[in-house]
């Protein structure tokens, strides 16, 4: 793991089979498919979704916003 991701004890996800096939049930309330991903696994893990993107937020999860 790079020093950088340690440091911040930022642990990392991998996309699986059922998170792929998740974002097909998700409301078309955002367009760009990486950030569909990372709405399912945030539900998924219930766990915040750290983002600036405010269109995110029609999504049923935790949105803790930057920018």
């Amino acid at each position: 793991m790079p020093p950088r991701l340690r440091s911040t004890r930022v642990e990392l996800i991998a996309i699986t089979h059922q998170h792929t096939l998740a974002v097909a049930g998700l409301p078309l309330l955002h367009r760009d498919p990486f950030d569909r991903l990372l709405v399912v696994q945030a539900q998924a893990l219930e766990v915040p979704l750290v983002t600036a993107d405010t269109a995110l937020s029609g999504y049923d999860l935790e949105l803790l916003r930057v920018g």
